[in-house]
């Protein structure tokens, strides 16, 4: 047993070590493993700031022009494109612009612009993490650099927009186009925070066609399909509603002046319904007439 007594301490100070040793080896395995994920800001999409934008300008010096607080300022392109600069705002873009397969802008801040068509040299307008493409239209631009939300708002023509954000250490800043969305006059979307893109109706949309509203102002017993399908087309904004539910509906009313969902709210009234705006539509719900 007094032979044995020292093996038996021997092999109990071995397990010990042992024992360490492999707490020691899970613990340098795990920082190791913790070390090389990735973290979270790292693989947070960013959205590509101006001046990185600018900076793909490959081979020329670029032309910037800007504007002071409570400036203005209008920009023709070599392409004929027009564009309004708003106060404090800043864009920039390559002097062979029309010579290139694509002409690109680059904004921060607020501009209009008014696109000499082309469908051979699409025309693109970054700004604050939104891509706008068009051939030849006119909307509006407000990307500022200390406004979480980008948007862009359609005034004649269509255009597509694109969320455009640098994930990573992606040496390529704008090959990912995402989520595109497809615009026409009236309509607006924002890049929220969240890096979502938001699509609704302008805060006051404009009359394309006024002489049509003009024949149809004052109306007397007027099918309510009637009046819809004039604003519609005066609008260029989408009415839905349950059509055999109103189809008894009538309505005396004069509607020429008030803004648009100011008439549609005085229509509803009237007949007892509500609406909502929804994917750039205006939905109407309600019992209908009987």
């Amino acid at each position: 047993r007094d032979n044995s007594l020292p093996t038996v301490r021997w092999l109990g100070s071995w397990n010990w070590w042992s024992a360490a040793a492999g707490v020691a080896l899970v613990i340098g395995l795990g920082w190791l493993t913790y070390a090389n994920l990735p973290t979270s800001t790292s693989a947070k999409p960013r959205r590509i700031s101006y001046q990185q934008a600018v900076a793909t300008i490959a081979n020329v010096k670029p032309i910037e022009i800007s504007t002071k607080a409570g400036q203005t300022r209008r920009v023709v392109l070599p392409d004929g494109s027009v564009i309004t600069l708003s106060s404090q705002s800043r864009i920039s873009y390559a002097p062979n612009l029309n010579k290139t397969k694509q002409r690109r802008v680059y904004l921060l801040g607020e501009a209009f612009f008014d696109i000499a068509r082309n469908p051979d040299k699409p025309f693109l307008v970054y700004a604050n993490g939104l891509v706008t493409k068009v051939l030849g239209t006119s909307f509006i631009v407000k990307a500022y650099e200390n406004t979480p939300s980008v948007t862009v708002q359609v005034r004649s023509g269509r255009v597509s927009v694109f969320s455009s954000v640098q994930v990573g250490k992606a040496a390529a800043l704008f090959n990912q186009l995402t989520n595109g969305i497809v615009l026409t006059p009236n309509q607006q979307v924002v890049l929220t925070p969240e890096e979502k893109l938001v699509k609704s109706i302008v805060p006051k949309p404009a009359l394309l066609n006024p002489e049509k509203v003009s024949l149809g102002s004052v109306y007397t017993d007027a099918p309510l399909s009637q009046i819809f399908a004039r604003l519609e087309a005066s609008y260029g904004i989408d009415i839905v509603y349950d059509e055999a539910a109103f189809r008894e509906c009538l309505l005396t009313a004069r509607l020429y002046d008030e803004p648009l969902l100011d008439q549609i709210s005085l229509i509803c009234k009237s007949v007892d319904a509500t609406y909502t705006v929804a994917d750039a539509r205006i939905v109407i719900s309600g019992n209908g007439c009987q």
